[in-house]
């Protein structure tokens, strides 16, 4: 896992011009809940306990999906896609990421 910088973005789009961004968004509470079942995760590598806090590994997983206002400085080329959505309502969700991308998803 990666995060990406607004420096990312800049450099991508300037190798990259027509590059669009789609970022899939999961809910943190699930999110926290599936790396806290990971076995040897720790969210803070300096816990070596058996039983890392569901408050660390969600403070983890925030630093990931942090709202970064740089993301945006391509607005027509980035767009946020909920997971959940994609799960309870793939139609409508694959409808406006084939919008975005200009393909039809099925």
């Amino acid at each position: 896992m990666t995060a990406i910088t607004s420096c990312h973005f800049r450099r991508i789009k300037k190798d990259i011009p027509n590059a669009l961004f789609v970022h899939i968004i999961r809910d943190g509470r699930d999110i926290a809940l599936s790396l806290k079942k990971m076995a040897g995760f720790a969210p803070l590598p300096w816990d070596r306990s058996e039983t890392n806090s569901l408050v660390a590994t969600a403070l983890y997983w925030s630093g990931w999906c942090a709202a970064d206002a740089s993301r945006k400085s391509f607005p027509a080329d980035y767009i946020e896609i909920r997971y959940e959505d994609l799960v309870t309502n793939p139609h409508e969700t694959l409808g406006k990421l084939g919008s975005f991308i200009d393909h039809d998803l099925d």
